[in-house]
């Protein structure tokens, strides 16, 4: 498979990961019962900061996820991602 096929077909599943993520963290403060820690990482209202969390932290885990399978494809993986 040819690398930047490889390449796509990560962010493809990643953008998914991000969405699917994302708005699953819309909902777990209520879900939480208002737990402070889960608040940090989710929407606690309707701000525009609220909702920017929803695709901050899912794309830093996934940052992570998708590091390790093609770090050696790419290069500048880090710096391609901010």
């Amino acid at each position: 498979m040819l690398t930047s096929k490889k390449v796509l077909i990560y962010e493809i599943i990643g953008t998914a990961f991000i969405i699917f993520l994302g708005s699953a963290l819309h909902f777990t403060y209520e879900f939480s019962g208002r737990f402070a820690f889960v608040g940090a990482f989710s929407a606690v209202n309707e701000s525009v900061w609220e909702h920017l969390k929803l695709s901050f932290w899912p794309s830093l885990i996934w940052l992570f996820i998708e590091y390790l399978p093609i770090k050696k494809l790419t290069n500048n993986f880090f710096e391609s991602k901010t």
